[in-house]
């Protein structure tokens, strides 16, 4: 209840301040279970499916499932906030630059990119 007064006041004060100018969001990491959601304009998502944590092996089924897993935070957002957009603010793998291998290991310039692809095809 604490959190919610609290963001439901910042959102409340950046509209004062906005003027009707910008719309008011944040990146959340709490995805389908971030109850402040409703004091935003915009439905904003960080996520990071595959990478993190990054001392586990890489998953290529996790890989795989990059698209269902934006679509699944679309469809929620549609059903739960009909009149808001949906956003994806940050997503993505680190690699190391000229760092080779195979595209099943993490760090790799090559697991990097094939990440970037299936997060690029959810859009």
């Amino acid at each position: 209840p604490t959190t919610a007064a609290a963001y439901a006041a910042m959102a409340a004060k950046l509209r004062e301040r906005a003027r009707g100018t910008k719309l008011i969001s944040w990146g959340s990491i709490a995805g389908m279970d971030d109850k402040h959601l409703a004091y935003a304009d915009v439905c904003a998502f960080h996520a990071y499916p595959a990478w993190y944590p990054t001392t586990r092996p890489a998953d290529l089924k996790v890989v795989q499932e990059i698209p269902l897993i934006w679509s699944t935070f679309a469809e929620w957002v549609r059903d739960t906030y009909p009149e808001k957009p949906f956003l994806i603010t940050e997503a993505g793998a680190g690699g190391l630059f000229g760092h080779k291998g195979s595209s099943d290991v993490k760090w790799t310039e090559e697991y990097q990119s094939l990440v970037m692809q299936m997060h690029f095809l959810s859009v």
